[in-house]
């Protein structure tokens, strides 16, 4: 199995633009555009998940429509409540074993996917793994998930996605 862990794009703050809540913050024009640069630089690694799924939180929800749209994917994101912010890592481990899908990106946010990764490799979510806005942090392994398992693949931060994007 392989999963892509995403954290959102830049999003506006509470209070711009009329925004009231936290779950109802958008990506902001600069968010939307660089979310979609790491999306053209993940297509470059040939990134092609089965399923994407996202909290649904306004900003979460955005970044998983606009990578699935520059990865080519025809299946809408889904959304799934264990992404949105404050849930326990281990419950989205005993989703995650849960689903027939060979690849799965889950698009979430700060702090969760940090520990989510950390917990997957190191078996604890103390591993100080840096996700900004936008990272991807691609992990692996053989049968069920389950902490302490997984094999880091990559962690590319959003420069450096959109760097690949460029060089197309």
């Amino acid at each position: 199995m392989r999963v892509y862990l995403v954290r959102h794009g830049i999003a506006l703050n509470l209070g711009e633009k009329g925004v009231a809540t936290d779950a109802e913050r958008p990506l902001s024009a600069e968010g939307r555009q660089k979310t979609a640069e790491v999306g053209r630089g993940l297509a470059q690694l040939e990134c092609r998940p089965n399923r994407v799924v996202t909290s649904p939180l306004t900003r979460a929800a955005q970044t998983a429509a606009i990578l699935s749209q520059e990865l080519g994917l025809t299946t809408a994101a889904e959304t799934c409540d264990l992404l949105i912010p404050g849930k326990f890592p281990e419950d989205t481990i005993h989703w995650l074993a849960a689903q027939t899908s060979t690849d799965i990106m889950l698009v979430g946010h700060l702090p969760d996917m940090p520990r989510l990764a950390s917990l997957l490799v190191a078996g604890h979510t103390r591993a100080a793994i840096e996700f900004k806005k936008a990272a991807v942090c691609c992990l692996s392994w053989d049968g069920p998930p389950r902490s302490g398992a997984a094999q880091l693949e990559w962690l590319l931060q959003p420069a450096q996605l959109r760097a690949l994007a460029a060089a197309k």
